[in-house]
C-alpha cells in the first residue's frame, strides 16, 4: 500500500463528498416535475 499523507486523504475525501453533492443536486433537478429544466431529463 502506498504511503498517503493525511492531507492527501482529506483532499480526496473532500473531492468525493463534493462530487456526491453535485450528483444529488442534479438528480433533484432532474426528477422535480416542476423544475422547468427539460434539458436535464435523461433521454432513453
Amino acid at each position: 500500500m502506498p504511503n498517503v499523507t493525511n492531507g492527501e486523504r482529506g483532499r480526496r475525501s473532500f473531492q468525493l463528498h463534493k462530487e456526491r453533492a453535485v450528483e444529488t443536486a442534479i438528480e433533484k433537478i432532474r426528477y422535480n416535475p416542476g423544475s422547468g429544466c427539460p434539458h436535464f431529463h435523461r433521454r432513453t
